[in-house]
């Protein structure tokens, strides 16, 4: 019961904000990560030698950005930690180590984005096969990574823990060890977890999966998903208690519930319009531009700005000149504690001209169009009597793309009065067409009056770069007992007549 307690104290602390601020001064001794207490530290800036390792590297990141005391040791030997400067490249073999109240944001040449958070030991691992295609691993000893990864045609990304590993392909959220104890959370995208018992586990966004020592996982549906408050929520309770995927899932539903109340308030009161990009485009930069509400902060691709009173936001992004193909922009709005994703739909596709030597990195055109066919936006049902209960199909065919399209996209997702009753993975997506069973009915009443309920059916196809194409569809489901008879159940009165009196009476379900 202590222990509970001690956990609801620290998420009602965390919920109102009372963090510790950072500090200017330089971090506490005990706050250095284990490595870092016998390495001799040279924080002279890296030479040619170095640069010219970058470029015969397979993975590469520049850092952006740099908070505190961010330390690397060059191809993860020897004892020799430099301190990171602002545009110094880290390669694969590259180990990172942060210590308290420090930071890291490194820029891979795709446009994707990596933030090592405060004690946290990383190291980047990177392959490529006969076929060109390349292998990004991320190892997490300890401590926590943030990601926008960016979907590339011959690339993927994969994290990995001391008890689970994750296969990302174009997604936003974290990736962190906590006590031996593996915590994958998702803004947006979809993640394929393995435990260490080989079992696979699949989270889509705003879930968040907890996998134990032993291998064991629990999935959570949280709308903190994938935030640094939520990461910051279980460093409190690891800094306090004993950790345990149990304990963690308990402890999380309850900051969850916090967050998500504060949440709505807020997404109440933002608005936020954004300028839309070409389709396509030749030079490896965008500009973002939109309105939004003053003092909201908005993040893209870890870059965050805080509106001001003209409530116009802009910047600019780049990426390497010959990292060809679609580049998704996510925003997020947040007021400094909770925040949601404003907008998804900035997205673009980066073709290098033809003459630029890159032409073999160009992508097939992703989907730009895609119909979502639920045969019609609406269906009347006759519920008749006495059990009051019928089974449709729904049929759902995907049209505007071919078979070879599918793998564009990144799941679809089918909603019955907001909630999702069946969804496929890209793994799944086999098909342009699928066939769903729905049980409508049976609905209570009173006597012989009117069975009257509106049906609400939501399908949403999502690809990978984030584009969303939705369809809907209502099934009117009715029956006026008092058209039929009692003992018989035979119809009484014309069909048309039915119609006309179940009309007035439809509710939503």
């Amino acid at each position: 019961m202590k222990k509970w307690i001690a956990y609801l104290a620290v998420m009602i602390l965390v919920i109102a904000g009372c963090q510790k601020k950072s500090s200017d001064e330089n971090p506490d001794e005990g706050g250095k990560s284990s490595a870092s207490t016998s390495a001799v530290v040279d924080s002279s800036a890296q030479g040619d030698e170095y640069d010219e390792q970058a470029e015969r590297s397979i993975f590469k990141t520049k850092a952006r950005s740099v908070i505190g005391d961010v330390h690397m040791l060059k191809g993860g030997v020897g004892d020799t930690w430099k301190q990171i400067r602002i545009g110094n490249w880290v390669v694969e073999d590259d180990r990172v180590q942060t210590r308290i109240e420090s930071e890291a944001k490194l820029d891979a040449l795709d446009g994707s984005t990596l933030i090592i958070s405060e004690n946290s030991d990383v190291t980047l691992k990177a392959s490529e096969d006969s076929a060109g295609s390349k292998l990004y691993l991320v190892s997490v000893g300890n401590g926590k990574v943030y990601f926008d990864i960016q979907k590339q045609r011959n690339a993927s990304y994969q994290f990995k823990t001391s008890s689970a590993g994750a296969a990302i392909r174009g997604t936003a959220g974290f990736v962190g060890d906590v006590k031996g104890n593996t915590v994958v959370s998702l803004k947006q995208g979809l993640v394929d977890v393995t435990g260490k018992t080989g079992k696979v586990s699949k989270i889509v966004q705003k879930q968040t999966i907890l996998v134990d020592l032993k291998g064991k996982s629990s999935k959570l549906n949280l709308k903190s998903s994938g935030t640094k408050q939520l990461a910051k929520a279980i460093d409190s309770l690891a800094a306090i208690s004993e950790v345990t995927a149990a304990s963690l899932q308990k402890s999380l539903k309850t900051f969850d519930e916090l967050y998500a109340a504060r949440l709505n308030v807020f997404k109440s009161k933002v608005n936020f319009v954004s300028q839309k990009l070409d389709s396509v485009i030749t030079e490896p930069r965008v500009k973002l531009r939109a309105f939004v509400d003053s003092g909201v902060v908005v993040t893209v691709w870890g870059e965050s700005d805080t509106i001001g009173a003209d409530g116009v936001y802009q910047r600019e992004f780049t990426w390497g000149r010959s990292a060809a193909g679609v580049k998704r922009f996510l925003v997020s709005c947040s007021d400094g504690f909770v925040e949601y994703i404003c907008d998804s739909t900035l997205v673009t596709r980066y073709q290098p001209p033809m003459d630029s030597g890159d032409a073999d990195l160009l992508e097939l055109p992703m989907i730009q169009r895609l119909e979502v066919d639920l045969g019609g936006n609406s269906e009347r049902v006759h519920l008749p009597p006495p059990t009051g209960r019928v089974t449709k199909n729904l049929r759902i065919s995907l049209k505007g793309i071919t078979k070879k399209d599918l793998s564009e996209l990144s799941f679809i997702t089918v909603k019955r009065g907001g909630k999702i009753i069946r969804s496929y993975n890209e793994n799944q997506l086999t098909a342009l067409s699928y066939t769903i069973p729905l049980i409508i009915g049976p609905y209570n009443t009173v006597g012989r009056g009117i069975v009257a309920k509106d049906v609400e059916i939501e399908v949403v196809a999502v690809t990978k770069s984030g584009k969303e194409f939705a369809s809907h569809k209502t099934y009117h489901a009715f029956c006026n007992r008092g058209n039929h008879d009692p003992e018989t159940y035979e119809m009484a009165s014309p069909e048309g007549e039915e119609y006309d009196d179940a009309l007035p009476y439809f509710e939503k379900e």
